[in-house]
């Protein structure tokens, strides 16, 4: 037989992770907590989604989100019937399927995989990547404060409330700064948040600032390699407004609405309805969207804000708060959420950058994995792992070839002896 060239090109990306969850659960909004704060520190954490589920029923929506998302991990809080739990496996076939172990503890993550996803650290190449400028400023905040009083010192430490679901799922910080110090070796300003008052003084100071980086934007770095339908609402920017389950699920989920351009930017803020209590907080917020929303997508930037709890007159009342925000705004409501909607990849002309090209001529060979440039100072390299996506071209009329009329194979696909797992 003649041998002829033929290429395979490879891909490092995060582990895809999918959490299930039933929005009737009188739990779920702690159970999202929960998946947050894990996704908050390992590397493409943003990109996991919470999907929808029943024990016994999955709708046609999320079957085809899970489908089309194709999750190497899947994290259910709920428990299936056999027939179902069947079904999922066989459908979807994921490298590790685990049930919620600890009832007690529902905003408690911990997979039991003996491979676990790679943490991904503020590192200042990490920093420069996610902010797209040289020096950045990052930013973090401390929810230990400190204060004197007539017994000495006491700590304060802010609760899982408003405002520290706020600062986590909007922004991103670390309960203490001492990590982050530790790990980023640029210009960084720490906040202490413990009330309403901190958090409008910090957000003020905030906008004052040119350029700055937020801890969220880091874990949207090297996203999943997949290509979404882009809805409408890619280049706004996004408000939404909320407390329940669905209104964070959303918010969360949204980032797959976004180009890839805008994905490690601040796109969007979830707020909870408790801030429009406190007027001057509003009038800091207001500066913050200004700030955040130039550095979007500049002046044509428009503010959607949206909920599905709220009635759209409700959400229009609270919206008549924002005095002084300089972009046009308009107020949706959506009975049901929209979800991202993903295609197959074009691979003609197309590969997810950046990739790894071998050539063979040999029908038998080997193939090398590089470990992603941003997880060169992993802290436990040999616990912590990445997929791998590999694309071989190949010219199905005429043997293997590189040149003229070819088609492609791509894995890992839903079988999983073609998963392969970096170490």
């Amino acid at each position: 037989m003649q041998k002829v060239p033929f290429s395979i090109y490879t891909v490092s990306r995060p582990v895809r992770i999918v959490f299930l969850i039933d929005q009737a659960d009188s739990q779920a909004l702690s159970q999202i907590c929960g998946c947050i704060e894990y996704c908050s520190t390992i590397w493409g954490g943003r990109y996991n989604p919470v999907v929808w589920v029943k024990a016994d029923a999955i709708d046609e929506a999320s079957w085809q989100y899970l489908k089309t998302y194709d999750p190497d991990i899947i994290y259910s809080f709920v428990k299936f019937n056999d027939h179902l739990l069947d079904e999922l496996n066989q459908t979807l076939n994921p490298l590790y399927f685990q049930i919620h172990e600890y009832p007690q503890r529902p905003n408690h993550v911990e997979l039991s995989y003996p491979k676990q996803p790679v943490r991904i650290w503020p590192l200042l190449q990490n920093v420069r990547e996610a902010a797209q400028v040289h020096k950045p400023i990052l930013i973090n905040f401390d929810l230990n404060k400190t204060k004197t009083g007539k017994g000495g010192v006491v700590c304060h430490y802010l609760d899982a409330g408003p405002i520290w679901q706020f600062l986590k799922f909007s922004l991103g910080c670390h309960t203490q700064s001492s990590p982050v110090k530790a790990t980023f070796s640029g210009d960084i300003r720490t906040y202490q948040v413990v009330d309403y008052e901190d958090l409008k003084q910090a957000l003020a100071e905030i906008a004052e600032i040119n350029t700055f980086t937020f801890l969220n934007q880091i874990t949207a770095l090297s996203g999943p390699n997949l290509e979404c339908k882009y809805q409408d609402q890619e280049h706004d920017f996004l408000v939404v407004i909320g407390d329940m389950p669905e209104d964070l699920a959303y918010f969360w989920n949204s980032i797959h609405l976004r180009n890839d351009h805008h994905k490690t930017k601040c796109y969007g803020l979830w707020l909870p309805t408790e801030f429009f209590e406190h007027s001057d907080l509003i009038q800091s917020i207001d500066q913050i969207i200004n700030k955040l929303a130039g550095h979007y997508h500049g002046k044509n930037t428009r503010i959607k804000i949206i909920s599905l709890s709220l009635s759209k007159e409700k959400l229009s009342e609270l919206a008549k708060c924002f005095q002084k925000i300089q972009y046009y705004i308009k107020v949706e409501t959506y009975d049901t959420p929209r979800i991202p909607i993903f295609e197959k990849h074009n691979i003609h002309g197309y590969l997810p950058e950046p990739c790894t090209l071998t050539r063979f001529t040999e029908y038998d060979g080997f193939l090398n994995f590089e470990p992603p440039k941003l997880i060169e100072h992993i802290s436990n390299r040999s616990r912590e792992a990445w997929m791998v996506d590999i694309y071989v071209e190949f010219d199905k009329n005429d043997g293997i070839s590189i040149f003229g009329k070819y088609d492609w194979w791509r894995f890992p696909d839903r079988r999983p002896k073609f998963r392969a797992s970096g170490v």
